[in-house]
């Protein structure tokens, strides 16, 4: 999990315009309102500000890597500490 941990890496991810908005797209559905979520090896924690988003009720981001830091602060940024 170590180079999951280097924002590089996730930038590189972020950066692919179509993987991010398929992933977008996916979970920003109706299906997931009211719901919890689960987001593994959530890096930056975007999957986990989709979902919650999208209105799921509580949306748990674990990571084994040194990245959840900054997930942590993505998340708090974005107002949705709460979530």
């Amino acid at each position: 999990f170590g180079s999951y941990g280097e924002l590089g890496i996730h930038h590189t991810m972020l950066s692919d315009r179509v993987r991010t908005e398929a992933y977008r797209n996916a979970i920003c559905q109706p299906w997931l309102h009211g719901k919890v979520a689960l987001d593994i090896g959530c890096g930056t924690a975007i999957l986990s500000l989709f979902a919650a988003s999208a209105g799921a009720a509580h949306v748990y981001g674990v990571d084994a890597s040194g990245i959840i830091a900054h997930a942590q602060q993505v998340v708090r940024r974005n107002g949705m500490d709460d979530r």
